[in-house]
């Protein structure tokens, strides 16, 4: 079993170029410890001019940063606060909702909404009195 840059049946001192397939067949994969962090598509220690097909799990302990789209076919899970999306957030799922439990998009925490436009809206329950503050600072009450 190797596992450095001095063990095994093959040593190279400087760089390999392949121009056709790598197959690897051993069952611990293909490990790179090189350090070098990723801030941009051509730079860390693995950079693909291509596309890049997984079969498998990704597992990412930094971020995980996109300029293009993001499409996720199943379910996207996340354990941490995804703080920040710059453009169009869609979800095509047309599951109607019947419960607070149901329907393309379950929410269990609250949800802050600057503006919204709502198309199909069958009912609304449980609407808190909205209050605005007038230019004049008189106080404006308005039921919903």
């Amino acid at each position: 079993m190797w596992n450095n840059a001095a063990t095994g049946c093959a040593i190279f001192s400087g760089g390999i170029g392949i121009a056709k397939n790598l197959y690897i067949g051993a069952s611990g994969g293909l490990t790179v410890s090189a350090p070098t962090v990723s801030t941009s598509p051509t730079t860390g220690c693995g950079v693909f001019a291509g596309g890049m097909g997984v079969g498998g799990n990704i597992t990412s302990f930094g971020d995980v940063n996109t300029s293009g789209n993001a499409t996720v076919s199943g379910t996207l899970t996340s354990a941490i606060i995804i703080s920040t999306i710059s453009g169009q957030l869609n979800i095509s799922n047309t599951t109607d909702a019947t419960s607070t439990s149901t329907g393309a998009m379950v929410v269990s925490g609250g949800v802050g909404i600057p503006k919204i436009y709502m198309w199909g809206v069958k009912s609304i329950a449980r609407i808190q009195p909205m209050r605005h503050q007038h230019p004049q600072g008189q106080s404006l009450h308005q039921e919903v």
